[in-house]
């Protein structure tokens, strides 16, 4: 299988940020993103400090990672095509559900913030299939809810939609919006056969 390369890491964020009509933006720069940070601390959500360093945030039509594009190795790049396919699954929920419902929703349910959060990673579990067919398991995936501020019920709740979603992966009966946009723009032969 070709290796992921800064190049085609790049493309793959200009080609779906280009349909999405989102841009990338420095997260440490941005001054919303640090007061983003204090009220999710506020909230009990996560540390200011976690959010800065360990969560690319989508914020509208704003994009703010915690790397640099395209920099890293062969694994940190497919985690960056991972995750700009997680964060437009997002941009396709502010256009389901419009911006300030989905944003009163995410910050002061949890679980609607569980909820958003499986559909999204259910983005890394079908690009997970698509690239190796194997999948992390679904009590892990479910459990990564507990560093959004989701308690146990929110995350048995996600574990069971990841259970249910698994076998509509397996099967080809399920592929979300932007996962099916994602397959655009990624070359296929980095892709299990």
């Amino acid at each position: 299988m070709p290796s992921l390369t800064p190049e085609v890491t790049a493309a793959f964020w200009e080609g779906m940020c280009g349909h999405y009509g989102t841009r990338v933006f420095d997260k440490d720069r941005a001054p919303e993103m640090h007061a983003s940070g204090h009220v999710l601390a506020m909230l009990g959500i996560m540390s200011h400090e976690t959010f800065m360093t360990r969560y690319t945030t989508v914020w509208g039509r704003r994009i703010y990672p915690c790397f640099q594009v395209g920099q890293g190795d062969e694994d940190a790049l497919w985690g960056q095509v991972v995750i700009c396919t997680h964060e437009h699954q997002h941009v396709e929920q502010y256009r389901r559900d419009g911006f300030l419902r989905y944003t009163a929703s995410y910050l002061l349910d949890s679980r609607a913030r569980a909820l958003y959060e499986a559909e999204a990673y259910g983005c890394n579990l079908e690009l997970a299939w698509l690239k190796q067919r194997s999948m992390p398991s679904t009590d892990m995936m479910a459990k990564k809810l507990l560093a959004y501020g989701c308690d146990s019920e929110d995350v048995d709740a996600v574990r069971d939609h990841f259970d249910d979603l698994v076998f509509k992966i397996k099967d080809g009966t399920y592929r979300s919006a932007a996962v099916k946009r994602a397959l655009e723009f990624l070359p296929p032969d980095l892709l299990a056969r």
